[in-house]
């Protein structure tokens, strides 16, 4: 049996902390992502290696445009200053209405506001929240009591597209999805 030639192999490497790329080929893509990648604290660094000067140059620049971009994107949907409402009831929701209109709120899913998720999120987005996020883990509360009342919800909003949009996420942080969903919204909406 003869040995797998160098072609066969992968042609990207993804190194991560202070693990070595691994690779020394000159025709790889290296990417190093977190801790002990680029020297100025970036989370990534991306390493062209391709024998083809002009062609190593090109796919840098392009590699370089598409990230800026996205990062661009998302530094400009994340608004400084944004409010961000926690509720978890629909008392709560009565009282709090007028806070949460051009805020963004934050839900977190328990055993006992999981069977009224669906009026408690109609009701926010009806409010006039920028946006909802649903905070659940999938394992606190179990799966089996919130899951179904959940995708109820998420299934809500899917259905209607033009009212604010709805997440789910594992943290009460709002999630850079969320405001990305609120831009595209915004810019719908001129």
């Amino acid at each position: 049996m003869s040995e797998p030639d160098s072609a066969a192999q992968p042609l990207v490497r993804i190194a991560t902390g202070d693990a070595p790329y691994g690779d020394s080929r000159e025709d790889a893509l290296a990417i190093r992502v977190g801790p002990g990648g680029p020297p100025d604290g970036a989370a990534a660094q991306i390493a062209v290696r391709i024998a083809d000067p002009a062609l190593a140059a090109t796919i840098t620049e392009r590699i370089a445009a598409a990230i800026t971009a996205a990062a661009a994107e998302l530094a400009a949907a994340a608004p400084q200053g944004e409010r961000a409402v926690t509720l978890r009831s629909r008392k709560a929701l009565a009282r709090r209405a007028a806070e949460i209109a051009g805020a963004v709120t934050v839900v977190p899913v328990t055993e006992r506001n999981a069977r009224h998720l669906v009026e408690l999120v109609g009701g926010i987005r009806a409010a006039g929240a920028l946006g909802v996020q649903l905070v659940w883990d999938g394992e606190a509360p179990p799966r089996e009591r919130v899951e179904r009342h959940v995708f109820a919800v998420l299934e809500q909003a899917r259905a209607t597209p033009l009212g604010p949009p709805v997440v789910l996420a594992t943290e009460a942080r709002p999630a850079a999805a969320l405001w990305i969903l609120i831009a595209h919204g915004r810019r719908t909406e001129r």
